[in-house]
């Protein structure tokens, strides 16, 4: 399968879990499950490993992300880089 194709299909799927994910609950926790297997996926797509992080405080931009994503290795730190 092509690129293009793995990726509609990891949209495809990503939308299909929030339309069914929005019909119960608080619509940010609703879709968060189904947000960072968009991520891990399409960052796989490109051969690159997507590290998740919760609510870790980036203090050089001074902000709280609901969930940050580093690719990759590098930097080793989300927070004090």
């Amino acid at each position: 399968m092509q690129r293009k194709d793995q990726f509609r299909s990891i949209v495809s799927d990503f939308g299909a879990t929030c339309k069914q994910a929005l019909l119960h609950g608080q619509k940010q926790a609703a879709i968060r499950r189904a947000v960072e297997t968009l991520l891990v996926d399409a960052a796989g797509v490109w051969g690159l490993k997507a590290v998740l992080h919760a609510e870790v405080a980036i203090t050089a931009h001074r902000i709280r992300p609901d969930l940050a994503v580093r690719i990759g290795k590098l930097p080793r730190c989300i927070n004090s880089c």
